[in-house]
């Protein structure tokens, strides 16, 4: 069955950056992964779950983990589908000191957290969508001004609701 699988795997990843004019640096990561997929025969439920975790190098301890389940109603009532995903991440490479990216406080930040739910209910047949996230993010790093990245290391949230008319 095609629509029902597990995979695992790891990975080696090289990178090469040259900064300014001379300056090359080599980076590597090694990670690994998972995935899970399972669609019943009938296309009634829908499981999938995948995970990334970076074991050692440049981005060590980076990980992200997503799971959905989905399920049809009915032809007339539509689908649901319920998640969640945590993310673990190193800040974006322009933050690092090597880099020539014009920001004055070039530094270390700390790995940013982020946690999404999300759920969502299609009705192809009235031709809607209703969704809703909620994140949760902790030590989130943003320009303050043009030249000047901060971090915020308290926990805040926020909430998105949508909803589309084909």
């Amino acid at each position: 069955n095609q629509s029902q699988f597990f995979k695992v795997g790891a990975a080696l990843q090289n990178l090469k950056g040259t900064f300014g004019d001379t300056a090359v640096h080599n980076f590597y990561n090694v990670y690994a992964l998972a995935e899970y997929r399972n669609r019943t025969r009938n296309q009634v439920w829908d499981i999938e779950a995948t995970g990334n975790l970076y074991l050692t190098g440049m981005n060590a301890g980076d990980y992200n983990a997503f799971i959905s389940l989905k399920r049809k109603l009915s032809k007339t009532v539509g689908n649901l589908q319920l998640g969640f995903q945590n993310v673990n991440r190193t800040p974006s490479f322009i933050f690092n000191p090597l880099t020539t990216f014009p920001i004055k406080n070039k530094q270390s930040f700390n790995k940013e957290n982020t946690t999404r739910l999300f759920a969502e209910y299609e009705n192809p047949k009235l031709a809607f969508k209703l969704s809703g996230e909620y994140y949760l993010v902790s030590n989130y790093v943003f320009m303050d001004s043009f030249f000047t990245a901060r971090q915020e290391t308290g926990l805040f949230n926020v909430l998105h609701i949508s909803a589309e008319k084909k």
